[in-house]
């Protein structure tokens, strides 16, 4: 399969129209439209339908749309690295993280890598959402994040490092710091803090509260920033729900406690993540 062909129909699918993907990739009309003809020959299905507004993507070109970048990408990536290696340059690797992890993982990580190959350069990308698709498309060469159920196989190869835990947090000497394997209905006696709605943490404890058939208690305040749930625990008698990692300065200076929960929703498998369909670089294997 020409890679031509692919990255032709990824610039139909994304901007719908013929001739404004010919302008982009700077062929003539007549030209895709052969090129199209010439994949779909191939693969023995249609991959786009003519509207008034333009080509619409079928649902085979839906399938073939994450094979295709990242062919494309683990092409240019391939050049690249064969022009470094030709020229003699440093060798380059990029890694997406969520904040969490890019604070608290890759720091160490990064003076470890860079200590033994000081020609190697780290671009780091920190990153919230769509971080799956993100690395797909090849915004970053590897993704440091939760190993989740989340993460499409079919296309992404994932290598374990270490497991975090999702758990309550309160200043030294609270009630709930006595609590020995709490269960969610001990959990309803106190005041909490609670990330906002749809973030991933709130998620998991939601998810802990239904499997024990318990309502969610309902928070004194909600919040994006993890360091403001910190804040607002250590200077009142509220719990917090965090990851272990977020909280471990605070827990080795004693400034407050952690209080593990038993239950399979607070595991946090954290670990490598890469695009299966391209070979990684000689610097981002030196990761």
């Amino acid at each position: 399969m020409d890679v031509r062909h692919l990255k032709n129909i990824l610039a139909v699918m994304e901007l719908g129209s013929l001739n404004k993907a010919a302008l982009k990739l700077g062929v003539s009309q007549p030209a895709l439209t052969k090129s199209i003809q010439r994949l779909e020959a191939q693969l023995g299905v249609a991959l786009f339908t003519r509207e008034a507004k333009g080509m619409r993507a079928t649902i085979y070109a839906e399938s073939l749309s994450d094979y295709a970048r990242a062919t494309c990408v683990g092409m240019e990536q391939s050049i690249s690295e064969i022009h470094a290696l030709k020229n003699g340059s440093s060798g380059f690797v990029s890694i997406g993280a969520p904040p969490l992890i890019t604070a608290h993982v890759l720091p160490e990580a990064i003076v470890r890598i860079t200590s033994s190959f000081p020609n190697l350069r780290v671009k780091v990308i920190e990153q919230t959402d769509g971080l799956f698709t993100s690395l797909l498309e090849g915004q970053f060469d590897l993704l440091a994040a939760t190993i989740t159920s989340a993460v499409p196989r079919h296309f992404l190869n994932r290598m374990w490092l270490f497991d975090d835990y999702l758990g309550v947090i309160a200043k030294r000497g609270h009630p709930v710091t006595r609590l020995k394997s709490p269960r969610a209905k001990d959990l309803t006696k106190f005041r909490w803090v609670f990330s906002n709605v749809g973030n991933l943490h709130r998620r998991r404890l939601e998810q802990y509260f239904e499997s024990e058939n318990t309502p969610l208690p309902l928070p004194i305040a909600e919040m994006s920033a993890p360091n403001l749930v910190k804040s607002i625990v250590l200077q009142s008698d509220c719990i917090g729900f965090v990851a272990k990692m977020g909280v471990q300065s605070e827990l080795d200076e004693g400034l407050m406690e952690f209080v593990k929960i038993e239950s399979p929703f607070m595991l946090r498998p954290i670990g490598l993540i890469w695009r299966s369909n391209s070979q990684l670089s000689a610097a981002a294997k030196n990761v």
